[in-house]
């Protein structure tokens, strides 16, 4: 992505402070045109906060402010980052973005960051979408489930099954090149053996969400972990022992609609 895009990322309206960020190539140079560091001195140091002022077209000082670069890689969107933490009027915050249009960024659509995090590579699709899980999560549990998500959940399970896919597709690959070295039934047994083995996994995984949500109300907006249902639920929706355990261990962290208490 070659543009350089700017937004309001905190709430709009009044308050303490309001934060204007801008990622792409040219955060840096937009930075340097509207803020003015107390030392006079740029480029900024990354990951360093830094006092100044706002300045306007005219050379007026608008507010008085930090600002941050974050240079690529080190960043959320893994581009080039510019933060102004300034005070949190509606005037400021909308000059400060006028500011930032005039010197060549352009209004961020929704959720854009997040998706640059995700097209560069520095989240998943599944941790892009707990981003959006923990910034509309209302309570304890919602936050704990999307921050955990976030931190992994489902990725980390997907991304194992992934490894030992590949680990599989390699011993075919050396069965068929190597033939004389390879003994074809022990090979074809392992190989067999491994790919039944993850595809019961992804299929309980599969199963064990659709199953759980079936049996709740589509109404229940509260997000908690598998093991908060109870035993009792599970067992009404056909599970053994075995199978809860191994999906509360296996997959604790997947993020369901579950009541607080049944």
């Amino acid at each position: 992505m070659n543009d350089t895009i700017a937004a309001l990322a905190t709430a709009p309206g009044q308050g303490g402070i309001a934060i204007v960020r801008m990622s792409g190539p040219e955060s840096g140079r937009i930075l340097g045109e509207i803020f003015q560091p107390a030392s006079g001195k740029h480029p900024l140091k990354s990951h360093l906060l830094t006092y100044g002022h706002l300045m306007g077209e005219d050379g007026e000082r608008v507010d008085e402010c930090m600002a941050v670069m974050m240079y690529a890689p080190r960043s959320y969107t893994r581009e080039d980052v510019a933060e102004l933490q300034l005070h949190g009027g509606v005037y400021v915050a909308r000059k400060a973005l006028q500011l930032c249009y005039g010197a060549g960024a352009r209004p961020a659509e929704p959720g854009e960051f997040t998706r640059r995090a995700f097209e560069n590579g520095r989240i998943d699709l599944a941790e892009a979408e707990a981003v959006m899980g923990l910034i509309s999560a209302t309570g304890e549990k919602a936050a704990r489930a999307a921050m955990r998500q976030l931190e992994g959940g489902a990725s980390v399970f997907i991304r194992q099954a992934q490894e030992r896919l590949y680990a599989l597709a390699a011993g075919v690959e050396a069965a068929l090149d190597y033939p004389e070295e390879v003994d074809e039934e022990e090979a074809t047994r392992e190989l067999a053996q491994g790919l039944e083995q993850v595809a019961g996994e992804l299929e309980d995984f599969d199963q064990i969400r659709k199953i759980i949500l079936d049996i709740l109300p589509c109404h229940l907006e509260v997000e908690f972990y598998f093991r908060y249902l109870t035993w009792a639920e599970c067992e009404a929706a056909g599970y053994t022992w075995g199978q809860v355990e191994a999906a509360e261990y296996t997959w604790e962290s997947f993020q369901l609609a579950v009541p607080p208490e049944r």
